[in-house]
């Protein structure tokens, strides 16, 4: 397969793939990918390719599992925590609650853990229920149960495949909110989200634990943006709508 780039925009370029017909459709799937790849980790981070979010191809779920799997086990904590409290204030409105900040100490991290684990908790929602097919506002609350439950999980037995998968989970949340409110775009929650695991994931694995403040910065900063956008009236109002809460 043979390639040509062209740029037609800030941060929009054409990929114009050649190849024989007898060339099955799935190859042709998997060569483009890795050709997305190779331009997302060597010329400059990727966001959508076509109408779909970067993180729902496969190519770069398996980016996101080599980039886990470089991480010993106490930054894959961190790397998978930051990430579930950035996504912290959508289950605060979910619940009607407030979620406090992440704090310096871990025993503050610790307490935060317990907050969320206790509003978790009170989402009548089982992670093994199925999402609809095209994700929607009412999926909000199963996607975070998800998220929250692959985080407990691969924490357990320290699998890089769960706690991808957890993250990946956030970042349906995200892109959810998005769509219902903004739509996709370069300035929305899910776009912020996939620049920060991936400059977390990187810095975790360079500078093991001498990145976790400036990893732990970029998290309030997220922290900051979702509260930002889930107190707006509508925003509140619809996922208290869709919460479907117990106790």
């Amino acid at each position: 397969m043979e390639f040509e780039l062209e740029v037609l925009g800030p941060r929009l370029i054409a990929m114009k793939c050649t190849y024989r017909r007898t060339l099955p459709e799935p190859l042709r799937l998997g060569a483009a990918s890795l050709a997305w790849r190779r331009i997302d980790e060597e010329v400059a981070r990727l966001w959508t390719i076509g109408r779909e979010p970067r993180f729902r191809y496969p190519e770069f779920m398996r980016q996101r599992r080599r980039m886990v799997e470089r991480l010993d086990a106490p930054a894959r904590q961190v790397w998978t925590w930051v990430c579930l409290y950035r996504a912290a204030p959508v289950l605060g409105a979910l619940l009607g609650s407030v979620v406090p900040d992440p704090g310096a100490t871990e025993a503050e991290e610790f307490e935060m853990s317990r907050t969320l684990a206790a509003l978790t908790a009170r989402l009548a929602v089982e992670p093994s229920e199925h999402a609809s097919r095209d994700l929607e506002l009412r999926d909000v609350g199963r996607l975070w149960v998800q998220a929250w439950e692959a985080a407990l999980g691969g924490s357990r037995s320290g699998s890089a495949d769960t706690l991808a998968y957890a993250t990946e989970r956030v970042a349906d949340v995200f892109t959810v909110l998005d769509n219902a409110f903004e739509g996709t775009s370069l300035e929305g929650l899910a776009h912020a989200e996939d620049i920060a695991w991936f400059l977390d994931a990187r810095e975790l694995a360079d500078r093991g634990d001498g990145a976790r403040t400036q990893v732990l910065d970029r998290c309030r900063v997220g922290v900051h943006r979702s509260a930002e956008f889930c107190a707006r009236p509508g925003v509140r109002a619809a996922l208290r709508a869709v919460s479907g809460t117990s106790g």
